[in-house]
């Protein structure tokens, strides 16, 4: 048996009871455990659950009053050479089950449980335990504590003295009013850190929370959004239970990595054989990506674009290199599908844009009566700062607010959400989007270009790097469609080719490849500057600012690029790579505006009417001339000068109306024949 002191065994530890309290339990907890407490780095011990026997009657009564056998390990420590003299005694361990956090109820006060949990914020604290007395307006001085979890006591509604003994009055209490603070004493402890606890599957808005503190060795352990298993304390921070609001004392916590993707040098060496037997690599990759997706219509440029996102996206910490893509198809065309397959690939999130709010979205703050500052806010974070340096697939984003919308351009566009309302917070959401829209009215109007069917603001819409138009084209041949339909069935029922990879294969291979910082070489760089320079002269031409092409679509070019460096694996990004990412770019661009790109001119035009709402004004207020002259006609130049507007962008539309039968153009006259339906071209 270990001797025992008194000199430390009266010995006050601040963030346990001190060991004196229950002190049979404390000394054979101290002779059976603390052989198996190890020390740490630091100085401080942590206990091993799993090296001690669970089936005594000591861990039973161990888990009942935690906080005295931890207060005597932790002074047995201090006073031992290999321990730091303000040692703090944690706990670690597999085997005890766990709880969730819902389940936490004021019976278990005072007990030791194992709880899952997420971190849902952090933040700093001073004041640990509090203690006053009060006096009541006959004067019994009423004593009041509270241990640590607040920043200040409240004073009692009423005197709660007893007053049984003074004659025969019938009220066990005085019940007068408090009228006075006779002293007020702090304990501080600066070495503690809250932490505010969340349930696993449950958004911010709608899960429980509680708040914690840990103390020195595990302050700064635990980040934002980090999966955690912890050991704590429940408390009701006011004695006189006059709150009935717990918060944990958490004396161990470990990080859970369950979605952890572990990639071995096997792994590597059968990504390597693919590529290698491959003819292009970034395509046969994409097309793995929601497998059982048959492509009818835009579906494997979608999957094209969306691995660019997740490699772009996931284990970079530079935001600018982030390529956000937008699905748009009518319904029932696989676009949820697509991008739900895509999140998973990383182990991203999902959230259902029109079933959220813009809070739900982006994040809030709110004022906890446990928290301990005053002027220290608990910041909720919505889906996209959850999903901080992954992916979030954003499903039927057409249904969000207007202000929603506008709320998401700062995080698409710079990496943060600012919340102002209530307090101000700033959370960080350097995010990939991936997200999916219907078009304006659910269904392409056949009139109408999908550029000017695209459902949200200008300004969210020009954050995303890669817009994709999903339509369903019919070949027109029976047999043809037999086959699309068959492999549709085929895959429905898990039967897949050889060309598809397993998803834990592509999951492994993306998180690979998005380790990989690929570097422009000098014939990358120039394909790059010829072809902004072309765009840049095109577009001088048709524009009225002159220089809309500039960085964002120079930005897009390099990342797109680089990204397709990544999905083959390379170490440079070559020409072949810039080559993949405009082709891809200018093939996007061209579904939206339902026109084959084959000049600079061409594409400078279609990204002036993709960027731009005048350009497409002027293409409105040119069909509302047209349609005045239908069955005779106008002179081209007297239409330029009726609208005054810039002539290539004039014979560009008229050239696709000749194309397409409506009108007939001799020279400069133009016979208006048969107008399509609606207000543009």
């Amino acid at each position: 048996m270990i001797l025992m002191s008194s000199e430390w065994m009266d010995e006050d530890i601040v963030v346990y009871t001190p060991p004196r309290a229950n002190r049979g339990l404390v000394e054979e907890a101290v002779d059976r455990w603390c052989p198996k407490i190890d020390v740490m780095e630091d100085g401080h011990g942590v206990l091993n659950l799993d090296k001690i026997d669970r089936s005594t009657d000591l861990f039973y009564d161990f888990r009942l009053h935690p906080q005295s056998v931890l207060g005597g390990l932790t002074a047995w420590a201090r006073n031992q050479d290999e321990f730091r003299r303000d040692a703090i005694v944690i706990l670690k361990g597999e085997e005890m089950e766990s709880r969730s956090l819902s389940s936490v109820s004021q019976s278990d006060e005072r007990n030791l449980i194992k709880l899952d949990a997420r971190v849902m914020d952090t933040t700093s604290i001073q004041n640990n335990k509090l203690r006053a007395a009060f006096e009541c307006q006959v004067g019994h001085i009423n004593v009041k504590k509270q241990h640590r979890a607040s920043a200040e006591l409240k004073k009692p509604a009423s005197c709660n003295y007893d007053v049984t003994q003074e004659g025969d009055r019938q009220d066990k209490q005085c019940n007068c009013p408090i009228v006075n603070t006779v002293k007020t004493s702090k304990v501080v402890h600066k070495d503690v850190q809250q932490v505010v606890l969340a349930e696993i599957d449950e958004d911010d808005r709608n899960s429980r929370k509680l708040v914690s503190e840990v103390d020195n060795p595990l302050i700064n352990s635990v980040d934002r959004d980090d999966v955690v298993e912890v050991y704590a304390i429940p408390l009701i921070p006011d004695v006189q239970k006059q709150k009935t609001e717990l918060y944990l004392h958490i004396v161990g916590i470990e990080l859970k990595n369950d979605d952890e993707i572990i990639v071995t040098e096997a792994d590597v060496e059968r990504f390597k054989e693919v590529v290698e037997g491959s003819e292009n690599a970034p395509q046969r990759i994409s097309e793995s990506i929601a497998k059982h997706i048959v492509d009818s219509g835009g579906h494997d440029r979608a999957k094209l674009a969306m691995a660019c996102s997740l490699v772009a996206g996931v284990g970079t910490e530079v935001s600018d290199s982030r390529i956000h893509t937008l699905l748009m198809s009518e319904p029932a065309q696989g676009k949820s599908d697509l991008i739900q397959g895509a999140k998973d690939v990383v182990n991203g999130s999902y959230v259902d844009a029109g079933q959220s709010t813009k809070a739900g979205l982006t994040g809030s703050v709110r004022y906890s009566s446990l928290l301990q500052d005053e002027d220290t806010v608990m910041v909720e974070s919505g889906a996209i700062p959850r999903a901080n340096e992954s992916v979030i697939a954003i499903d039927e984003i057409d249904k969000t607010h207007i202000e929603t919308q506008s709320a998401l351009n700062t995080p698409l566009q710079s990496g943060m959400v600012t919340i102002t309302k209530d307090g101000k917070a700033v959370l960080e959401a350097d995010t990939t989007v991936i997200a999916a829209a219907n078009p304006d009215g659910e269904v392409f109007d056949p009139a109408k270009t999908p550029i000017e069917q695209q459902p949200l603001n200008d300004s969210l819409f020009s954050r995303f790097s890669l817009v994709v138009v999903i339509e369903d084209e019919v070949s027109g041949n029976i047999e043809t469609e037999m086959e699309v339909e068959k492999e549709k069935m085929r895959r429905r029922n898990g039967e897949f080719c050889d060309e598809l990879l397993d998803d834990e294969f592509v999951q492994k291979y993306i998180n690979y490849a998005s380790e990989l910082e690929p570097e422009l070489t000098d014939s990358a760089e120039l394909y790059i500057i010829e072809k902004m320079s072309e765009l840049r002269v095109q577009m001088n031409s048709v524009a009225a600012e002159g220089l809309a092409v500039s960085g964002r679509v120079r930005n897009t070019l390099i990342n797109v690029s680089e990204a397709m460096a990544k999905l083959r694996l390379g170490s440079k990004v070559t020409t072949l790579d810039t080559k993949r990412a405009y082709e891809l770019i200018i093939e996007n661009w061209s579904a939206l505006i339902d026109e084959d790109l084959e000049t600079a001119e061409d594409i400078a035009i279609a990204h002036s009417l993709y960027k731009n709402e005048s350009q497409r004004k002027i293409i409105e207020q040119a069909m509302t001339t047209l349609r005045v002259h239908e069955g005779s006609c106008i002179n081209s130049s007297v239409l330029c000068d009726s609208i005054d507007a810039d002539n290539n962008i004039v014979e560009w539309m008229l050239d696709r109306l000749e194309d397409e039968g409506h009108i007939r153009i001799d020279d400069d006259e133009v016979e208006v024949i048969d107008l399509p339906e609606g207000d543009q071209a």
